[in-house]
């Protein structure tokens, strides 16, 4: 814009033009396309200052002229600084504060869920694909497609039937699913069983998951417990990733 259409803009919106000042800026918004858009575009800006924050940058704008006039030994002849300047100044400088509060406020990852993702990862399923009841085949049909919800739901159909043969690797994998479904209170049980029974071919990666489930549901304590276990058990299949989920989750426990 302009200096000149600035001005006159400003003191249109202010109600500061003489009739014949104001009969001709509406006739040149008429003819003038360019200077149309520039009133709007200016009045957009005016309007992006909210009611409670425009009484504050008035003040300011009113300072600003102050220190401007003080700033010359004859205000006579200064020149008035130009007041629709500080607008659009004052304007970028919300537009920069209101981003930077926006930014703040999005909700960030916490520091535990992005562990636990760089962590999760689902275990196998090839190693009980001889089950041949529907219900825990549809569990490992969905499992295997990252579907957890479904396949927490498959599982515990399984689960609830008295025929069930090859329970304790439904509860492994209902629990790995759990996890991934946002269960992680009701996938410790699960893992838990799995261990209390001395499951051998799967004790180690319960022992595991059971550790990532401490860390999903925060208990950070049981975590370190759990992460200990691993650790001090000899050749376990887990120590170096207990070792680094131990180094990582510091800070967590403090």
């Amino acid at each position: 814009m302009k200096e000149l259409n600035l001005e006159q803009i400003e003191r249109h919106l202010e109600g500061n033009l003489t009739k014949s000042e104001q009969s001709d800026f509406e006739q040149k918004m008429a003819t003038d396309k360019a200077f149309a858009q520039e009133v709007k575009l200016f009045q957009s800006l005016i309007k992006g200052i909210d009611a409670s924050g425009a009484v504050a940058f008035e003040k300011k704008v009113n300072s600003w002229e102050q220190a401007f006039k003080q700033g010359n030994n004859d205000n006579s002849v200064a020149k008035k600084p130009n007041r629709t300047l500080y607008y659009i100044i004052g304007i970028i400088l919300l537009g920069i504060i209101a981003a930077g509060v926006w930014y703040i406020s999005q909700p960030k990852a916490p520091q535990q869920e992005l562990i636990f993702a760089s962590n999760f990862q689902a275990y196998p399923s090839t190693a009980v694909r001889g089950e041949n009841n529907s219900d825990f085949a549809d569990g490992l049909n969905a499992y295997d497609s990252k579907n957890y919800t479904e396949a927490v739901a498959a599982f515990e159909d399984y689960l609830n039937d008295d025929e069930a043969t090859d329970r304790l690797p439904a509860q492994f994998y209902l629990g790995i699913s759990q996890l991934g479904a946002d269960q992680p209170e009701a996938a410790i049980s699960n893992f838990q069983a799995v261990i209390d029974a001395g499951y051998l071919s799967l004790e180690e990666a319960a022992q595991w998951y059971l550790a990532l489930a401490y860390l999903k549901s925060e208990q950070y304590d049981n975590l370190q417990k759990q992460l200990d276990l691993i650790i001090n058990t000899p050749q376990h299949a887990y120590t170096s990733k207990a070792e680094k989920l131990k180094s990582d989750t510091q800070d967590l426990t403090k």
